[in-house]
């Protein structure tokens, strides 16, 4: 059994064949056991995602704690399907120009204990098609990617990203770095789930992957310290890159050796909490000058919270960064992430003395804003021409106050930042420079350079305000012309920056939806027929809603609408019935008219989980163009009253589609079928 000399972590044993002798094995139950796999399991653009803890065996579970190490016979021959579905996919897709050499494919996972034996059978798959495997264990899947982006034709990476402890996945990318997109994905999802239901197809794996020599699955594991550290250098220039806004690394490195001296004097902290996860930035903080504290840093071990970055998750950040500030350390803020890496909340000091969580869209707002300023100050740049931010469905209504205020294309697409990154692709062919990209719902940000979520974008925007004064009096002159910011960057003032800036921005309130107020679990019914009946819904609710809003939003000679909106891919399609499929995100935009015109105010959303089968996330937003104490609290006020409402529709919405499934008078069987059990089972618990 080899062990991980850094995380102390079990890798694997190369001489343990991961399928038992096939004359051993029942081949009918290891065929219901991988229909169960299909059915039980989620497969997106987002990624691949199931319960691999075996506690239960191939059933279905709704709890697991997810402390297994081990995964079923047919879980190894699931993710086998796919690993080996994926080398055909990339032979076929690959550059006609590449050289006849070996696909070479990055592996890396998270810390979920299922992690290494999913690895190990993918290792193996690909070993037996003669792939060259780059395996650098455990790593945060931004570093996988930067690494596959320069070396490698591929990168498969094991996680379930925020999804609970005993659950596990894969995503799977190109080498320019991005994960597959919506169409690709699609396609390539039904490929493989054709090849479960395939014998000749599953008793081919399990012969070759059997059949792999323990010396060459010895020397993938032996190697793990090289591609290690080669894919740390390789990622440690691209986040240089990324702080600095300089592309070339001999420039970068001068100019961060320029300001590693400054943020050194100023004796500045960030904390850090992985929660146990994958994400590694002590040395890379270091290497700027910045002091790091760290908690929850024992990879699986220190997995003690909730697994998404939520405020919850960040109660002991909070009582470490009030700690630290206690000892006279200039903490500047606190960092909490999830398993892979690539999502992450933040914790503020405030001048006060308390911490603040502002949330993960207005941390991504002001990434926005940095970006949009450093664009806008940089006289060095060839043009000034349209800068433009490229969000999903339901990011802040705040980036609309924003746009306003900044004069910058604003574009949203269908969630997941496959979607985004296409239409931030699609933005830029038409001239635009696209400055930022993200999901402000899911606390992350992007650009054009490499499209996955990457949360040192940050850290480039702490760096650019305290190094750049011109930056940060240029967002402030726009969100607050009365606001004088040149004390903000005083030595003693400066780890109070975020949170002065966060105080300036315009009024609003988000429903976090990875939280309990953000999810709803719901009955099996069809999704187009849903959001039909939704609409139904709604209409009739407007009459009595309208007076409610214009009372409180509008006030004195204006009125709220609405307008309904549905995402699709990198689509934003506008209209009652205005949809292609009954899927993605579906929005109540609400708009105040006045004699100034009309202004989107705010709006309500819902979108089906593409991770978690039976959850819908939904959630309400609201942001004002008036900045003062009196609208913070009407605008909070307001959206907690959206979100209300939004539970009665939804609430009434299923009942009624309820209804229409089980007295149709041309039923589809299937649906009706899936309801009823369904039903049932809820009755039954």
């Amino acid at each position: 059994m080899f062990i991980d000399s850094e995380t102390n972590l079990s890798i694997g044993d190369p001489t343990a064949s991961p399928f038992p002798d096939p004359s051993s094995i029942d081949r009918a139950a290891l065929q219901a056991s991988l229909g169960k796999r299909r059915r039980f399991g989620i497969a997106s653009a987002s990624g691949i995602r199931q319960v691999f803890d075996p506690t239960h065996g191939d059933e279905r579970t709704t709890f697991v704690d997810g402390r297994n190490p081990k995964i079923t016979i047919a879980g190894k021959l699931y993710v086998a399907t796919i690993a080996d579905a994926f080398l055909d996919w990339l032979a076929t897709h690959r550059d006609d120009n590449a050289p006849e050499s070996p696909l070479r494919i990055v592996v890396g996972l998270d810390t979920r204990p299922t992690g290494p034996a999913i690895a190990d059978t993918i290792i193996r798959t690909l070993l037996a098609h003669g792939v060259h495997v780059q395996y650098v264990f455990v790593a945060p899947v931004t570093k996988v990617v930067a690494y596959a982006r320069e070396t490698a034709d591929g990168f498969l990476y094991v996680s379930a990203s925020h999804n609970p402890v005993g659950y596990n996945g894969l995503k799977l990318g190109l080498a320019d770095g991005r994960t597959l997109p919506p169409d690709r994905a699609e396609a390539f999802i039904a490929a493989y789930e054709a090849r479960l239901t395939d014998r000749a197809n599953i008793e081919r794996l399990i012969a070759g992957v059997n059949a792999v020599p323990s010396e060459r699955v010895q020397d993938v594991f032996d190697r793990i310290p090289h591609h290690r550290r080669e894919a740390s250098t390789i990622y440690g220039r691209f986040c240089d890159a990324v702080v600095t806004g300089i592309g070339n690394p001999a420039e970068a490195a001068a100019y961060k050796a320029t300001l590693r001296k400054k943020i050194r004097d100023l004796d500045l902290w960030i904390g850090l909490d992985p929660n146990g996860g994958a994400r590694q930035d002590t040395k890379y903080l270091e290497s700027w000058g910045f002091n790091v504290a760290e908690i929850n840093s024992r990879p699986r071990v220190d997995m003690v919270h909730q697994l998404a970055p939520t405020p919850e998750a960040t109660h002991a950040a909070q009582e470490e960064l009030l700690r630290l500030r206690s000892e006279g350390k200039r903490i500047l803020c606190f960092f909490v992430f999830d398993t892979d890496g690539d999502r992450r909340n933040v914790v503020l000091p405030v001048e006060d003395g308390s911490a603040l969580v502002p949330g993960v869209q207005i941390i991504f707002a002001l990434d926005v804003l940095r970006a949009v300023a450093h664009h806008a100050c940089d006289t060095t740049m060839p043009t000034q021409g349209k800068t433009g931010v490229v969000v999903n469905g339901p990011t802040s209504a705040l980036i609309e106050r924003l746009a306003e205020r900044f004069g910058f294309v604003l574009k949203r697409t269908e969630t997941g930042e496959a979607n985004v990154a296409h239409a931030g692709e699609a933005l830029a062919a038409e001239g635009v420079d696209v400055v930022m990209m993200g999901e402000g719902s899911n606390g992350s940000a992007f650009t054009l350079d490499l499209l996955i979520r990457e949360p040192i974008h940050t850290i480039g925007t702490i760096v650019n305000l305290i190094s750049n004064p011109e930056t940060l009096h240029y967002l402030v002159g726009r969100l607050d012309e009365d606001c004088g910011p040149s004390e903000w960057l005083l030595p003693d003032r400066i780890p109070f920056l975020l949170a002065n800036l966060v105080r300036v921005l315009p009024p609003s309130s988000d429903t976090d939806l990875f939280t309990s107020a953000g999810e709803r679990w719901g009955l099996p019914v069809p999704p187009d027929l849903f959001k039909a009946t939704f609409d139904e819904v709604v209409e009739r609710a407007w009459p009595s809603q309208q007076c409610k809003l214009t009372d409180g939003m509008a006030g004195k000679d204006k009125r709220v609408t609405f307008e309904f909106v549905n995402y699709e891919r990198d689509k934003e399609l506008r209209g009652r019935g205005n949809r292609q499929t009954g899927l993605g995100g579906y929005k109540i935009e609400l708009f105040v008219h006045s004699t100034e015109g009309k202004r989107l105010v705010g709006w309500i959303w819902f979108r089906p989980s593409g991770t978690e089968r039976g959850l819908t996330r939904r959630g309400a937003s609201v942001a004002h163009w008036v900045n003062s104490p009196r609208m913070r609290k009407r605008v909070s006020d307001h959206q907690q009253q959206l979100d209300a409402w939004l539970a009665e529709l939804l609430d009434e919405t299923e009942r009624r589609t309820v209804d229409k499934v089980l007295s149709a008078s041309a039923p589809n069987d299937a649906a009706r079928t899936t309801l009823e059990q369904a039903i049932a089972k809820a009755a039954s618990s």
